[in-house]
């Protein structure tokens, strides 16, 4: 079933500086956001620039086109650090202990029986933890340098699931060559991918 809709109606209200954003595709059906990041008065809002920011591209894609990641069906999600249990863990040599990475969105893509778990973080490009983080990701999910396909058997046929980590931010001037592949600058960067795993 096709559920990559993107709802035409009345799509954002603003209310004391938080904007109610409707996107069909997101698990929590309303999304809830800020410019403000003093915002504290509500708790799980969206207020981080970049994270922002993000939300914000999406949108302007999915007005544009509905269907972009030409998929059977998409979802996503903000993961609360607060609330949710999923995470990457990494080593920080740093800490000398094995930490928890917990990227901002989850998304979840399906075609026919291949599926793809991005997890997203819209993220600076100057912090060595991000290197770190990467790495634990590579570790766990990647072969090779391509993410790994884990197989299972299911009514359609053989199912294949691979997870990949992407940090999102508008500035790659400043990434070490070897993670560049990790970060996108934009949200049609992402969607190429997006299909490419799938096709």
């Amino acid at each position: 079933m096709d559920v990559c809709l993107y709802k035409t109606t009345r799509s954002d209200t603003g209310f004391k500086d938080l904007i109610i954003r409707y996107l069909a595709t997101h698990y929590y059906i309303p999304i809830i956001l800020t410019q403000q990041e003093t915002i504290d008065y509500i708790m799980h809002v969206i207020r981080t620039q970049s994270e922002v920011e993000f939300i914000n591209e999406l949108s302007e894609k999915l007005r544009s086109n509905p269907h972009v990641f030409d998929c059977d069906w998409w979802m996503f999600s903000k993961i609360d650090e607060t609330l949710d249990n999923v995470y990457i863990p990494y080593y920080n040599s740093h800490s000398g202990r094995i930490e928890r990475f917990k990227p901002d969105f989850i998304f979840w893509f399906r075609k026919g029986c291949k599926y793809l778990i991005l997890f997203l973080d819209p993220k600076g490009t100057e912090h060595t933890a991000n290197y770190r983080k990467i790495d634990g990701y590579k570790e766990l999910f990647e072969e090779n340098g391509e993410p790994k396909t884990f197989a299972y058997e299911e009514e359609c046929g053989k199912m294949e699931i691979r997870v990949i980590l992407r940090l999102w931010n508008r500035r790659l001037d400043r990434v070490p060559e070897a993670y560049t592949i990790y970060y996108v600058a934009g949200v049609d960067k992402l969607v190429e991918e997006v299909k490419r795993l799938l096709s």
